[in-house]
């Protein structure tokens, strides 16, 4: 099931390309104006990261850890979002943008719980052997 929630948290991450990224970059801002490249960058680190976790569903405690790390990164984008929303005081149909990160949040965090819950599984089942 935690693949399900990194591969939907990768792919709700990726829709942020789909809409309108000038109204993250056509600020007055000078790091968002000048380097668009920060955002982009930022999204494809973590569609990488989720997608290589996914990939490593042999090595669980590999597994946890990068959703550990996918988990901090989605928390500060998250926090990114919220300092692009309250600067900026964008339009509320333009609220999407700023939603998606949260949304990418709750999956992953409900991922990495998965894969704590498969490693305590698969510890009891290697007591009982």
């Amino acid at each position: 099931i935690q693949s399900v929630y990194l591969l939907l948290a990768a792919l709700i991450i990726a829709s942020i390309w789909l809409f309108d990224l000038n109204a993250l970059t056509l600020s007055t801002d000078l790091i968002l104006s000048n380097n668009p490249l920060i955002i982009n960058g930022l999204i494809a680190f973590v569609i990488a990261i989720a997608t290589v976790t996914i990939l490593l569903f042999l090595n669980r405690k590999l597994q946890l850890m990068l959703s550990k790390l996918l988990v901090f990164v989605l928390f500060i984008f998250s926090l990114f979002a919220i300092y692009i929303f309250y600067k900026f005081n964008f339009q509320i149909e333009k609220i999407y943008i700023f939603v998606i990160p949260f949304i990418a949040f709750i999956l992953s965090i409900r991922a990495m719980k998965s894969i704590k819950n498969d490693i305590v599984l698969i510890e009891s089942a290697d007591r009982l052997r």
